[in-house]
């Protein structure tokens, strides 16, 4: 499932509209827009801010989870995403360049994750949860 149809379903099923939710996250309607149908990847702090409103895991925001219930409705904490992202790839026995090539990039761009220089993007995160075999909210720190 792509996250761009939980994205609406949630809003609809919440009464909302598009207007009202870009204005939650700070956005513009046409911003969000492009989010929920699927043309931009929506950034994980905006995310995050979403599953926050609807008291979801975002991992049910992504598909990788049908259980709604969020819960641990608390904010995402950037430095335990880091110290997680290290901690999974060791604990896994994989080597910075084996998760970089497993997600697509370089590992000099991985790196910047584990070292708090970059947020990782939301497409790149739900490929670790999967490799991993753990759930975003816990990488992300929300629990």
């Amino acid at each position: 499932m792509n996250y761009y149809r939980r994205m609406k379903d949630l809003r609809e099923d919440n009464d909302l509209t598009q207007q009202e939710i870009a204005n939650y996250l700070n956005i513009t309607r046409g911003t969000y827009s492009m989010y929920e149908c699927g043309s931009n990847i929506i950034p994980l702090h905006l995310l995050d801010q979403l599953s926050l409103k609807y008291q979801v895991s975002i991992d049910y925001l992504v598909g990788l989870s049908n259980e709604k219930i969020n819960k641990t409705v608390k904010p995402m904490n950037f430095d335990i995403m880091c110290q997680r992202l290290k901690e999974q790839r060791i604990k896994n026995k994989f080597s910075q360049q084996n998760v970089s090539k497993t997600i697509g990039i370089t590992q000099s761009h991985y790196a910047t994750y584990e070292n708090g220089h970059n947020i990782i993007p939301i497409t790149r995160l739900i490929k670790l949860a999967k490799l991993y075999n753990i759930s975003i909210d816990y990488l992300i720190g929300k629990y």
